[in-house]
């Protein structure tokens, strides 16, 4: 998992073309955690895929799809153990409080974000199923 992730395309630029503290992160940042998201999406995605849509290749592997959710909790023990472990290592110690507070920040942004995305378009269902609500369906 020491492979460090390094591009130079329009969409994900190289270190050398970003700023000094943006390259560092760009530097760091390992590629095995992100392999792992995408794995684990995946298979969560396939245990919600109806069964008829399955490719055939994958039946037997949608069985064990469950491990997706199992992958995604023990990578968020990993990345929060490992911005503790920084902050313990950098300070001494560990201040709960902001630690806490950046998370909730972080997550609130995104919450509230996608809260008034879904309010802007309130019904993504059928136009019968949109008027049985009372909801009028956006005109885009």
């Amino acid at each position: 998992m020491n492979t460090i992730a390094n591009s130079d395309s329009a969409y994900f630029p190289s270190a050398r073309s970003l700023s000094s503290q943006t390259a560092e992160k760009v530097r760091s940042r390992a590629v095995g955690p992100d392999i792992l998201r995408s794995l684990a999406i995946l298979l969560v995605m396939l245990v919600h895929l109806p069964v008829e849509a399955t490719p055939s290749m994958l039946v037997g592997v949608r069985n064990y799809a469950w491990v997706g959710v199992d992958i995604f909790f023990v990578l968020s023990g990993f990345l929060i153990g490992t911005q503790l472990f920084k902050e313990v290592s950098r300070t001494g110690s560990v201040d709960l409080k902001s630690f806490y507070l950046r998370r909730a920040i972080r997550i609130f942004r995104r919450s509230l974000l996608f809260s008034a995305f879904t309010q802007s378009f309130p019904c993504f269902e059928t136009p019968r199923q949109c008027n049985r609500s009372g909801a009028s369906r956006p005109s885009l």
